[in-house]
């Protein structure tokens, strides 16, 4: 069953709307497997992290660029069929400050924006327990899977277009139970975002974050690790007779992650700078042209070749990266869209020979896609 909520006078200052689900079913137990697909067609990488050429069910890993994606991610299922109860919970509150009465002017800049999902299966024969979206993990031992998101986000000048901040919180969980034990993840997000509109040509934006990372896993000891990434990206967009866009930022990161080894914890350090420059360019009516460079300098301390270095350096190596792209949106009369892409990158990793020299090696990657729609 399921019950739906919602709150939105005309001309109101507060909006709501919820929504509440339950149901019963019977489940079989579940794993997981990663298989191979043709190249670029899948979800998954493979990271050879122990250096013993078997895919392993630890070293898998979301591939970061499309040309890595060679394995998809299966659940297996067993003939162990065992009752599931469902609860699954959403809402969502908006506060318009502008419509408060007898507020001060500064209040009617204000505005919020709350949002809150809730689903878990449970196995649990208490109805109270199968009814209990708020129910922690940790203290039911029948739960087998948890999704919590909660996002809060403060707005000032929301709607102006010359200058406006965002404040925003942002907290994820996600916990699976399988055959082989729990899997699971949290993600806590904080993040301020200011711009300000100069001239009809010159826009800045600033944005500073802070997130936190922590990835748990029963099975493998490797692959329980946390990570804390404090951000700062800068940027202008200059605007040309309002048909191009030229954007440049830069990304500055410090990041610092602990993991478990079957030896001893392990730390691991990033420094990050990431230029980029962005320009977009269309004719209305016919198409739209982006095109990109990026410098992605990482200084990196630690072990790259393992899951929190790989989740640190999101997929690029230690040293310099630099990726590109270009995009072409063309419309053909009034039924027929072309969109042609091309994307390049080159990192430089460094390896040691068994003399103990250092080496440089540049591999260098280009990808190119072609699409066409028909538009009835």
């Amino acid at each position: 069953g399921q019950l739906e909520y919602g709150y939105s006078p005309a001309q109101s200052w507060i909006a709501a709307q919820g929504f509440l689900s339950y149901a019963a079913a019977q489940e079989p137990r579940r794993d997981q497997a990663y298989v191979a697909v043709p190249m670029g067609q899948g979800t998954h990488i493979w990271r050879d992290y122990n250096e013993n050429n078997v895919q392993e069910l630890a070293e898998f890993e979301l591939a970061p660029f499309r040309d890595q994606a060679d394995f998809v991610r299966v659940f297996t299922l067993s003939n162990t069929y065992v009752p599931t109860f469902s609860t699954s919970a959403n809402a969502t509150v908006t506060i318009e400050g502008s419509r408060l009465k007898k507020k001060p002017k500064w209040v009617g800049k204000l505005s919020t924006l709350t949002y809150l999902a809730l689903e878990r299966r449970t196995q649990s024969g208490n109805i109270a327990d199968q009814l209990n979206p708020l129910l922690q993990i940790g203290s039911d031992s029948s739960l087998q899977t948890e999704t919590r998101s909660f996002r809060n986000a403060l707005y000032f000048n929301r709607t102006n277009p010359s200058s406006g901040a965002e404040l925003s919180l942002a907290n994820v969980l996600s916990n699976n139970f399988l055959t082989s034990g729990l899997e699971g993840g949290a993600r806590r997000e904080i993040s301020l975002r200011l711009r300000r509109q100069w001239s009809p040509s010159l826009l800045t934006e600033v944005l500073v974050s802070q997130t936190k990372n922590e990835v748990t896993n029963q099975l493998f000891i490797t692959r329980n690790y946390s990570f804390l990434r404090p951000q700062a990206i800068p940027k202008i967009s200059l605007f040309i007779k309002s048909t191009s866009r030229l954007t440049f930022q830069t990304e500055l990161v410090f990041a610092e992650g602990d993991a478990q080894t079957e030896a001893q914890p392990a730390k691991a350090y990033l420094t990050q700078i990431s230029p980029k420059l962005e320009f977009q360019t269309n004719a209305l009516g016919k198409g739209v042209v982006t095109s990109s460079l990026s410098l992605i300098s990482n200084r990196f301390s630690g072990l790259a070749n393992s899951p929190l270095g790989f989740d640190l350096l999101q997929g690029l190596q230690p040293g310099r990266n630099f990726l590109w792209s270009l995009q072409l949106q063309r419309n053909l009369g009034k039924d027929v869209q072309v969109s042609i892409g091309y994307d390049g990158r080159s990192s430089q990793a460094q390896t040691i020979t068994p003399n103990a020299e250092t080496t440089t090696q540049t591999r260098t990657v280009h990808v190119g896609r072609m699409q066409a729609r028909w538009l009835f």
